[in-house]
């Protein structure tokens, strides 16, 4: 089992793969994006065929059009038993929604997306959106992808506002499960500690002059791993809360020979 900030996260799904067809590889975006909520909310196993083949082309909202509305994949997903349902509420409907840790399908204009594996492709898109994030950005599943991948909300906002100022998306209802996660922060011979001092809103406060580890290799239990904005001059950085040791109670910097491994 994969996990993301304490979520799970299923196997990625993209249109391109060799296994799809045609129609998915062209216009199966929606249609895929609606597989990868699924999967990562109610533990399916769907590809973006599987979730097309429960609309006929009659039975779609728009016909004409290649792709799919929501609502088309609202009817999908209810001859599925997935719970789904579309949004409301614009954009603070879906910053709710994923804080409440739902997985969401947003559609947009792809043209917001100007490099990597997304900037490919410029039109109107649809997207997932996983609960899970890094402190500073939010997991997606582009479908034409090979991979998930962090982006800024700001982009994701641009994106959906320049196809509708009313935001279109549709929210799985059943959250995104969390397993139980231990988490064992690992510091090598030699590595630069680094402790931070965390204000209370979750920002970096201030931090403590770097020291050597000098010892050998030790590991400690520890927190998840977040990646902290800070409150003023100093850089953001990833930390994680040791919970036992010479460390015990300290916001540690994650990186220079310390690393965090987790297991369930």
């Amino acid at each position: 089992m994969t996990v993301l900030d304490g979520y799970r996260v299923a196997p990625h799904r993209s249109q391109y793969a060799a296994a799809e067809s045609h129609i998915t590889h062209t216009s199966g975006c929606t249609w895929t994006s609606g597989a990868n909520g699924a999967n990562n909310a109610n533990g399916k196993a769907l590809d973006g065929d599987a979730v097309h083949a429960k609309v006929a082309r009659s039975e779609e909202k728009n016909p004409a059009s290649p792709g799919w509305s929501l609502e088309d994949l609202d009817l999908a997903m209810s001859r599925l038993g997935v719970p789904f349902g579309i949004g409301q509420g614009g954009w603070a409907g879906v910053r709710s929604a994923r804080a409440n840790g739902l997985y969401i399908v947003l559609q947009g204009d792809s043209d917001v997306f100007t490099s990597g594996c997304s900037g490919t492709y410029d039109g109107n898109h649809a997207i997932g959106i996983h609960p899970a994030t890094d402190g500073l950005r939010w997991w997606i599943n582009d479908p034409i992808c090979p991979a998930g991948r962090w982006e800024d909300e700001a982009i994701l906002h641009k994106y959906a506002a320049k196809l509708s100022a009313s935001i279109l998306y549709g929210v799985f209802e059943t959250k995104v499960p969390r397993p139980v996660v231990r988490y064992t922060v690992h510091i090598a011979h030699n590595a630069i500690v680094r402790v931070y001092t965390i204000a209370p809103s979750g920002c970096i406060e201030s931090r403590w002059t770097d020291e050597t580890w000098t010892g050998r290799a030790s590991t400690a239990a520890a927190s998840r791993p977040v990646n902290r904005k800070t409150c003023n001059r100093l850089s953001s950085a990833t930390t994680t809360l040791v919970k036992n040791g010479r460390y015990k109670g300290k916001h540690i910097r994650v990186g220079a020979g310390v690393t965090v491994t987790e297991a369930t």
